[in-house]
């Protein structure tokens, strides 16, 4: 078995430092790939294409930029009442399905957020009764999910779910919610 290393650029965002300083760094260290965040209309791909390219970095997969990392991050919600919200957060994670086979990445992970009304449950530290869980993933879930999937198939991309902890998201917080979403 080969084992291929990675890491996830948004991890090195909030240092400054220049792209092509921390892929030269990584590539000292050994690193095979990176994932690259997924803020598309904030990047020339071309470009950024050229840069990884000059490392010998490939880009392995996207990593979506959901929740509080910034203001449209907070409006990416998947999960949410709102259908301009959900409508915004399907663009986006197109956007990213595009980046991601330009960039000859083959995945993209994606969380799912609701609206912050429906996190009021955990301020004192209590779970989303599982019949609540599953009545939401059936409704609001797995119509967006399986529409992105497709849409992922076609670029060929895979979508990859990431379950978070409880203060993100109630709806995806284990493996077991993941793996239930997914079949």
């Amino acid at each position: 078995m080969t084992f291929k290393y990675s890491i996830t650029l948004s991890s090195f965002t909030r240092f400054g430092q220049p792209l092509e300083k921390i892929l030269e760094t990584l590539s000292h260290q050994g690193y095979d790939a990176v994932e690259m965040f997924g803020e598309p209309s904030k990047i020339d791909l071309k470009r950024l294409n050229e840069t990884f390219y000059s490392f010998n970095i490939p880009v392995c997969g996207i990593t979506g930029m959901w929740g509080s990392t910034s203001e449209e991050g907070r409006k990416r919600k998947l999960l949410s009442l709102s259908t301009d919200i959900v409508t915004y957060s399907e663009e986006y994670v197109k956007s990213c399905i595009k980046m991601c086979q330009l960039l000859g990445g083959n995945e993209i992970n994606i969380c799912l957020f609701a609206d912050d009304e429906s996190l009021a449950f955990d301020r004192n530290h209590e779970v989303v009764p599982e019949h609540q869980k599953e009545r939401i993933i059936q409704k609001r879930g797995l119509p967006i999910l399986s529409k992105l999937s497709n849409f992922a198939k076609d670029h060929g991309i895979q979508l990859l779910l990431e379950p978070l902890n409880r203060y993100s998201t109630p709806y995806c917080t284990t493996a077991k919610d993941a793996v239930s979403i997914a079949c």
